[in-house]
């Protein structure tokens, strides 16, 4: 009956240390799980951001492109008026 006892005692200590253990591991993963979580949240975040700087990239590119434009007829339009004026078209 001694050995019995012995033995069953033995398991009772591994299901106990067993038991720790499953707790300490539960911790963890309950807490990476509330981490990754913080990390999803930055990278959608990050996204969103570059998303709307994407956006606003093309949109500033546009107006770069139209304002060039418009300098270039504003510059012609007063080379012309100039050469005008000066008597280079009469």
């Amino acid at each position: 009956m001694t050995k019995l006892q012995k033995d069953l005692s033995q398991v009772d200590q591994k299901v106990n240390s067993l038991k720790k253990t499953f707790e300490v591991r539960t911790t963890e993963a309950a807490k990476l799980k509330v981490e990754l979580e913080k990390e999803q949240e930055t990278i959608e975040a990050a996204e969103n951001l570059v998303g709307k700087l994407e956006g606003e990239y093309q949109r500033w590119s546009e107006q770069v492109h139209c304002s060039t434009d418009f300098f270039l007829i504003m510059y012609c339009a007063v080379v012309t008026v100039v050469a005008v004026a000066c008597g280079y078209f009469l």
